[in-house]
C-alpha cells in the first residue's frame, strides 16, 4: 500500500531502539531500502514513531527522512547499528 503508517520493517533489514519516556514509548527506526521495497509500501530510511496508548499501532504525524527515490539504487543504505 502507498500509505501504511504502521509499516516500519524492511525485508532488507531494520534496527529499532525503543525508548520509554514518561507514559509513552518511542521507536527509533532505521531501515535499509531499495527501489523495490520503497515502492511496495511506505517505509522511511530513518523515523521516530510513538506507540498509541492502546498499542493498536503508531500515532500519526511522525518525523522521518528517506533517500530520494531516484537515488535509492546508487545510494542504498544498509544499517548495521541502531542509534
Amino acid at each position: 500500500p502507498d500509505d501504511c503508517p504502521d509499516c516500519v520493517a524492511s525485508p532488507l533489514g531494520t534496527r529499532v531502539t525503543v525508548v520509554e519516556q514518561g507514559q509513552a514509548s518511542y521507536f527509533y527506526v532505521a531501515s535499509s531500502l531499495d527501489a523495490a521495497v520503497a515502492a511496495s509500501f511506505s517505509p522511511r530510511s530513518v523515523s521516530i514513531r510513538r506507540l498509541k496508548a492502546d498499542a493498536s499501532g503508531f500515532a500519526p504525524g511522525f518525523v522521518a527522512l528517506s533517500v530520494l527515490p531516484k537515488h535509492l539504487v546508487s545510494y542504498s543504505i544498509e544499517y548495521v547499528h541502531s542509534f
